[in-house]
């Protein structure tokens, strides 16, 4: 009963924000995942986020992209890259094939949320918003191209 209720709750979310984007076509349960109930409230807007980063990303914005960043933005679980500046020398390698792809091939009524956030992929990019300001933000990325002396590069 519960699964069917976040699954209910999910898909018309996704409606509502598909409203103006893509039309949601399959349950939330096909996902292979679901959002958490405690985030349902959230996941218009996750989905409306991931919307312009989508599209930010295929056009190659970069700088688009830095003002959907929160900083400092965590890069593999233990990197940081500090700012706007930092960012913006490291796109490739911090949005490289890899977190491109999966950003693309996402759907965006299949976005998972939990407590920690919302993610694309396989956990390739997650976003947020905090208390501070009420807009989500990309707060990590997991990534193939980062390696040891990244941030020094």
């Amino acid at each position: 009963m519960k699964s069917a209720l976040m699954a209910a709750g999910l898909a018309v979310a996704a409606m509502v924000v598909n409203g103006v984007g893509q039309r949601a076509t399959t349950p939330a349960s096909a996902c292979g995942s679901e959002t958490a109930a405690s985030r349902l409230e959230d996941a218009p807007k996750a989905m409306a986020f991931f919307e312009k980063l989508r599209t930010a990303v295929e056009r190659n914005d970069r700088n688009a992209v830095a003002e959907m960043v929160h900083f400092p933005l965590r890069v593999n679980g233990k990197d940081r890259v500090a700012n706007r500046k930092e960012f913006l020398h490291l796109y490739d390698r911090l949005f490289d094939v890899k977190v491109r792809e999966a950003i693309k091939q996402q759907r965006t009524e299949c976005i998972f949320g939990r407590w920690q956030g919302f993610m694309a992929g396989r956990g390739d990019v997650w976003f947020e918003y905090t208390l501070k300001d009420p807009n989500f933000k990309v707060i990590a990325v997991n990534n193939h191209s980062w390696g040891a002396g990244a941030a020094d590069n």
